[in-house]
């Protein structure tokens, strides 16, 4: 059987701005990385599932997961 699971949570965290909350931010940042001013930024992306949803039943040997780019 299969269960489609949206994240409930997702942000974006920035080497240069660790203090930084893009929680709340429309843009996900999958991967960036740059060089300015002698400075490099790496910027990385966390997901958060809610599953609590699926029925009791369920258990997961493996699982599949894939990000899609909507344009």
């Amino acid at each position: 059987m299969i269960y489609l699971v949206t994240a409930s949570k997702d942000a974006s965290v920035y080497n240069l701005y660790p203090s930084k909350n893009t929680g709340l931010d429309e843009i996900l940042t999958v991967s960036k990385a740059y060089t300015a001013l002698d400075e490099s930024d790496i910027a990385r992306s966390f997901l958060q599932f809610d599953v609590s949803g699926l029925p009791t039943y369920v258990t997961a040997s493996s699982a599949i997961l894939s990000l899609h780019l909507a344009k």
